[in-house]
């Protein structure tokens, strides 16, 4: 399945939020979605793994430099379910972004890359709904 750009004008900066919809594919092993600006050069990438490799039912975050991959951070709190409806929240910041699974899972993420604005979205493994960037209010710590 080949990773597609969905806008390249996102126009994510710190103190705005995106909000991802859609439905999972029923058969998929995975599902993905990236921000940054191109396919090398990614702030956040979330990879949620149903069944891939030696992963199962895992959350994987990572960024990406130069094609160079970075530490990856992962998480076995997954609220994700094959065919059915999902959501993300990205909270992007100075920092770090607080990143929001189904309502009801929350991880954060440091911003590694320091970008000013991300510009690229990249989906993966789901039909996408809908996406909307929203300024917020939130806090730095």
């Amino acid at each position: 399945m080949a990773q597609g750009l969905v806008t390249g004008t996102l126009g994510l900066k710190p103190a705005t939020t995106l909000i991802i919809e859609g439905i999972v594919h029923p058969q998929t092993e995975r599902f993905n979605i990236s921000i940054g600006q191109d396919l090398n050069t990614l702030a956040l990438h979330v990879d949620a793994r149903f069944h891939y490799g030696a992963a199962t039912n895992t959350i994987v975050l990572n960024s990406r430099y130069m094609g160079v991959w970075g530490e990856e951070v992962r998480s076995h709190d997954f609220p994700f379910h094959q065919g059915q409806k999902m959501g993300v929240t990205i909270r992007y910041g100075m920092d770090h972004m607080r990143i929001t699974l189904q309502d009801t899972v929350r991880i954060e993420f440091p911003n590694r890359l320091d970008l000013d604005v991300v510009n690229c979205l990249f989906v993966e493994g789901f039909d996408l709904h809908s996406h909307n960037v929203a300024k917020t209010l939130m806090e730095e710590s």
